[in-house]
């Protein structure tokens, strides 16, 4: 058997299987409609079995043959995700301390408005505050 010729594989026709090509194009629509509602449906359809003369004249690799060779990288791969790391690095504390920073303006401000709330208030206490409107009402038909 060493020095005998390998016979190539029978052909699609030769084994009856029209499939797409020429042929029945009718055969290959029923096929594919029923491998379809076997599929919606859950059965498995028998497949079609592999003659031992075929698998016989695949080729297997020789266990005692060269082993394979193995990758070695000559540097250092960069980490994709450093980029990110530094990014969060950057931005995580910036954003904290924007956060901080823009808390103290909201206060400060606040703070001014409450201010300046009390004084108008301290303003329209007392005596003083009847006799500074007396005139505007008076002229406006009011008493």
């Amino acid at each position: 058997m060493l020095g005998s010729v390998v016979p190539d594989p029978p052909s699609a026709a030769a084994r009856g299987v029209s499939g797409r090509r020429r042929g029945n194009m009718a055969a290959a629509g029923l096929r594919g409609f029923f491998s379809a509602a076997a599929r919606r449906t859950g059965v498995r359809t028998p497949q079609p079995c592999r003659s031992q003369a075929s698998a016989e004249m695949q080729t297997r690799p020789d266990p005692a043959g060269p082993p394979p060779i193995e990758y070695i990288p000559t540097r250092k791969a960069k980490n994709p995700m450093r980029a990110v790391g530094v990014a969060w690095a950057i931005g995580f504390p910036l954003g904290i301390l924007l956060f901080l920073f823009t808390k103290h303006k909201v206060d400060h401000n606040r703070v001014e408005q409450l201010q300046s709330l009390q004084n108008m208030k301290r303003a329209n206490v007392g005596p003083e505050a009847e006799q500074q409107y007396r005139g505007v009402l008076h002229r406006a038909g009011r008493t």
